[in-house]
């Protein structure tokens, strides 16, 4: 039974990617960020007759993190899903952003990816065939020119290029690196206008990343397995 490690599984598309997957027949971890998700997710699994193993981590205290490798010490994991992120201010243009926001914003989406990558990269290095798969976003494309979500926007682009750096550096280990879009989702984050559902966005990533191999690593793709413009 491969293991896949999915953060920020409380709600929206992590919550479903954990239905996903459970539906696959994959062991799944997940990481909370309280007891309320921790709950929510452990009754899903139980609603599918399966099983979840949770921990609740703060993504962005290194210390938290450490906690986790801890805790996993010796598993094999074979695909991790950097899920987990915020958007911040919606609408912060040049005249209205905060720097305090940004900051938070570049802590989660950037930075948080990258530790959770590096902690769990002896249990990544145990797989046959592992994988590390990021969510991230369009809205970081330098390709679609925009004003606002400078916040969001430049937090995702720093992780695309973060991540591709790290693809990059594993490539020789056979580790894969791929950053996928979700989709326009309906979701608490995406808003009630998204082109697709959280239904909809979850099962495309898990049939595309599962096909993956290292010659697709490296790239930014869409939920749907279409490749996207950086």
């Amino acid at each position: 039974m491969n293991t896949i490690l999915i953060t920020g599984v409380g709600r929206g598309i992590g919550f479903q990617l954990v239905r996903e997957f459970l539906e696959r027949d994959y062991r799944v971890i997940g990481t909370v960020r309280d007891e309320a998700a921790q709950a929510r997710v452990t009754q899903l699994a139980a609603e599918l007759g399966k099983t979840i193993e949770t921990h609740i981590v703060e993504l962005s205290e290194q210390a938290s993190v450490d906690r986790l490798k801890d805790a996993l010490d010796d598993c094999t994991v074979d695909i991790l899903i950097n899920n987990a992120g915020v958007r911040g201010g919606s609408e912060d243009t040049y005249s209205e952003l905060d720097l305090d926001d940004w900051l938070t914003v570049l802590q989660i989406n950037t930075l948080s990816p990258m530790r959770v990558t590096q902690a769990l990269m002896a249990n990544l290095s145990k797989s046959n065939q592992p994988k590390i798969v990021t969510i991230s976003s369009a809205m970081g494309s330098l390709a679609r020119e925009r004003s606002d979500s400078i916040a969001y926007r430049s937090s995702k682009a720093a992780l695309n290029k973060a991540m591709q750096c790290l693809a990059v550096e594993l490539k020789p280990q056979k580790i894969g690196v791929y950053l996928m879009h979700p989709g326009w989702v309906r979701t608490d984050m995406g808003g009630p206008n998204g082109d697709i559902s959280v239904e909809q966005s979850a099962s495309g990533l898990a049939a595309t990343l599962i096909n993956f191999d290292m010659a697709d690593s490296g790239q930014f793709w869409n939920y749907d397995g279409e490749r996207l413009a950086w």
